[in-house]
């Protein structure tokens, strides 16, 4: 109060006159006489100015005092007992004792609830209410309010206009009997429509029991807050004087008080009826409900007074641990600049709880392992950490039963990440973290919970499996190309930030061996989306059928994973790729072969000249042309070595065609001599073909999609997927696999056709591309699922 004093003063700039005033007057004699020294020293102006300074003051102090006299009355108490605490709400209004009437607004700083018995203080949280409000109107209709009965409903109705926020209403009117206008509805309309059904009678006023049959209905309306609003001109009383209801005035407030229904009481007042207006006050203030009385044309205000209260009502809710049975507790309210104001209550609980828990409380959040530094995470929560001096936690191994080590942090906050090792831990083994807040008041750790039995418990327990393959680098190879000459490998990584590099090498399917000069070794830093590529072109890796074997590598080159992937299927560059790349790579080499050329068509341009000069020939005509000539003669026939001996004759090369038996032996020639000589001996390679022309070739399917014998007819004879003289459908055989030629001593060749899963002549693979000699007899391996027999068979 001295402090809003001072405000005030200072606000109006008097400071110094009222304290130099207040000190004149204290050091002058105190006299009635008007005469006298204080009187006449003292001028009017002076009393003028500390009458205004007072009234400045006192104004603003009497608002002052006037709310601090606000009083709380609660017009419901909620309870929900919970296991470890009860949940407690209050709803309540505030009001002004003096006038009766509610404060519209709420200033408030704290509110707090205490348990006597237990001493336990609660602060506690103010909301708007959160349930629904049931309001029944009870209107008297007895004889005495014929003159005002179009007035109280016209005031009703517009009373109704602001209803509460979540509000029902039911209308009741009342004389020596009760009547029912409307049930519990938030239709508006329909409550509006019910008041104006309200008549008038000339029977007596049973105001008791009209309340009495209200408040009773109002326990079979929904969970909710309560109110009846009862409307009356006069007392209990029939025409006769006599009292009119059953239940008496103490029945009625004992049953609003035991089912929480406040009754608010408006007072019709005249000098032609019998109010009892402190009845009416009291029947309210016992029961947490306002009361007004008026005249007939203050009733709409009155009305709207009542409504005003029920809107203004708010709820305050916290946990408390009650004992078991009748508590009692202060509700107490902190006021804006005004002071504090409470009220006591009492609340019954069937639990007795132990206590309130620890202000300490531990929260465990997660426990997370962390690929890059090997070690946990873990994510721990206090509450009132300002008293926690450190938090202590121990690493027990399960198995064992013992403690591994332990690790302090001081200074915790609320929410805490602290780093675990795992240096010390072993694959796949169970381990405890011990989790202890210890106190800064007396270095004894906080209790965590309470069991059933009551026993304290100060530690946090939280069991684990050390299990780190689930954070280490891995990698999957989903396929393998061939991009130009090399292999590109499309690999999925995990936690690849751990990955430092990755090495590997081709495996051949069919030895099963490592493949010499295969390996390779990559940087991860050179991996872009996936994608590996193995040099198998620098390496100069042959064609076949591979497997891919990739190691993962960390940052110190330590192996973290093997995989591979098998069947990959490899076509090597030919001779000219090799040879381009290998002039490409070195330029010096390329400049030499280009100089070589050069000078051999500078050369043969030179010569040109020269022959051209001698002879008029071109060397081109002349030594190329001579050298066709020779071999064109060669190809008519054979030459004689010797007029005097005869030569055996040989027919010209015609193309290949299925050989033909020759019946006859060959003709000796001679020379235009008389003299006779002997026929010439045949060599033994002519009679071995003289021999093989009685034969034909064929082939016999052993196993395959093609089950016969198929004579061979015309060379080269190709056997393939989709071209050549036989066609077999199926996978493993390449496009153009294979083939069979015949040279001109009818001897018989196969040759694969660079297929991609090979050809076996008698179990041994073929080199693709070279030539090998087929006999009588022979087996012909094509991939892995076709097989045939080459014979010569005679058609005789």
């Amino acid at each position: 109060m001295a402090k809003y004093l001072k405000k005030v003063i200072v606000k109006n700039g008097a400071v110094c006159y009222i304290i130099e005033l207040i000190v004149f007057i204290l050091k002058t004699p105190i006299s009635m006489n008007p005469h006298s020294i204080f009187f006449t020293k003292v001028n009017m102006k002076h009393l003028a100015s500390f009458a205004l300074i007072v009234v400045l003051v006192l104004l603003p102090l009497s608002h002052v005092v006037a709310e601090s006299q606000a009083e709380i009355r609660i017009n419901l108490i909620s309870t929900l007992e919970n296991e470890d605490a009860m949940l407690l709400k209050l709803y309540f209004n505030l009001y002004d004792p003096s006038s009766g009437a509610p404060y519209t607004s709420l200033k408030t700083t704290d509110a707090q609830i205490t348990l006597l018995k237990t001493s336990y203080n609660s602060t506690a949280t103010i909301k708007a209410p959160d349930v629904p409000i049931y309001v029944t109107l009870v209107l008297d209709s007895s004889g005495s309010m014929a003159g005002s009965a179009q007035k109280l409903r016209d005031s009703a109705k517009l009373a109704l206009n602001n209803p509460p926020d979540d509000s029902f209403f039911a209308v009741v009117q009342f004389d020596e009997e009760i009547k029912l206008l409307q049930d519990f509805t938030e239709n508006m309309p329909a409550v509006s429509y019910a008041i104006d059904q309200y008549q008038t009678s000339f029977l007596g006023t049973c105001l008791y029991d009209a309340a009495y049959s209200a408040v009773e209905a109002q326990s079979n309306a929904p969970p909710g807050r309560r109110a009846v609003i009862l409307f009356t001109d006069g007392t209990d009383e029939k025409r006769d004087g006599t009292q009119c209801s059953k239940h008496s005035y103490q029945e009625l407030v004992s049953l609003a008080l035991e089912l929480q229904v406040p009754i608010h009481t408006i007072g019709l007042s005249s000098t032609a009826n019998k109010l009892n207006e402190a009845e009416l006050k009291s029947m309210a203030g016992s029961t947490g409900g306002f009361s007004f009385v008026s005249n007939q044309d203050d009733l709409p205000q009155t009305f709207t007074k009542i409504m005003d209260a029920l809107k203004a009502q708010w709820m305050v809710e916290t946990y408390v641990y009650p004992q078991k049975g009748e508590n009692e507790a202060v509700f107490s309210l902190t006021l804006d600049e005004s002071g504090t104001v409470n009220t006591a209550f009492t609340f019954n609980s069937e639990t007795d709880y132990p206590g309130p828990p620890s202000p300490v409380q531990l929260q465990f959040d997660g426990l997370q392992l962390i690929a890059e530094t090997q070690s946990y995470d873990l994510q721990l929560a206090l509450t009132s950490p300002e008293l926690v001096a450190y938090v202590k936690i121990s690493l027990w191994d399960k198995d064992a039963g013992s403690k591994v080590t332990e690790f302090i942090f001081e200074n915790p906050d609320t929410y805490n990440a602290y780093n675990i090792p795992t240096t010390q831990m072993v694959d796949n083994r169970k381990y405890e973290l011990r989790m202890i807040a210890v106190s800064k008041e007396d270095g004894t750790p906080f209790t965590i919970y309470t069991t059933d039995r009551g026993d304290a418990v100060t530690e946090m327990i939280h069991e684990f499996r050390f299990d780190p393959s689930s954070i280490y680098a891995s990698a999957v190879i989903d396929s393998v190309t061939q991009q130009g000459n090399d292999l590109v490998l499309n690999v999925s990584l995990t936690n690849s930030n751990m990955i430092g590099g990755f090495d590997g090498w081709l495996v051949d399917k069919q030895t099963n061996t490592q493949v010499t000069g295969s390996q390779f070794n990559i940087s991860a830093s050179t991996v872009r989306n996936g994608q590996i590529t193995v040099p198998t072109k620098e390496s100069r890796i042959p064609s076949g059928q591979y497997t891919v074997v990739l190691r993962v590598l960390n940052t110190d080159n330590q192996v973290l994973m093997t995989t591979q992937y098998e069947d990959v299927v490899y076509k090597a560059p030919g001779v000219f790729q090799h040879l381009f790349v290998a002039l490409k790579s070195e330029p010096i080499y390329l400049a030499v072969v280009v100089g070589i050329i050069l000078a051999v068509i500078i050369y043969l341009m030179v010569s040109s000249s020269k022959q051209k000069a001698l002879s008029g020939t071109p060397v081109m005509q002349g030594q190329l042309g001579k050298k066709m000539k020779k071999n064109k003669e060669k190809l008519d026939g054979l030459q004689a070595i010797a007029t005097e001996e005869p030569i055996l004759t040989k027919s010209p090369p015609s193309p290949i065609v299925a050989p033909v038996a020759i019946n006859h032996q060959p003709e000796p020639q001679y020379v235009a001599d008389d003299t006779r000589h002997e026929p010439r001996q045949e060599d033994s390679s002519l009679t071995k073909a003289n021999l093989q022309q009685t034969s034909q070739p064929y082939l016999t399917g052993i196993r395959g999609p093609k089950i016969g014998s198929w004579k061979i007819e015309v060379f080269p004879y190709i056997i393939g997927r989709q071209e050549g003289s036989l066609i077999l459908k199926e996978q493993s055989i390449s496009r153009k696999h294979a083939q069979v030629t015949c040279d001109g001593n009818l001897s018989y060749y196969i040759t694969d056709l660079n297929s991609s899963n090979g050809t076996k002549l008698n179990g041994q693979r073929l080199v693709a591309g070279k030539t090998t000699a087929l006999t009588s007899g022979s087996t012909i391996e094509l991939g892995s699922k076709v097989t045939f027999q080459f014979d010569l068979k005679s058609d005789s």
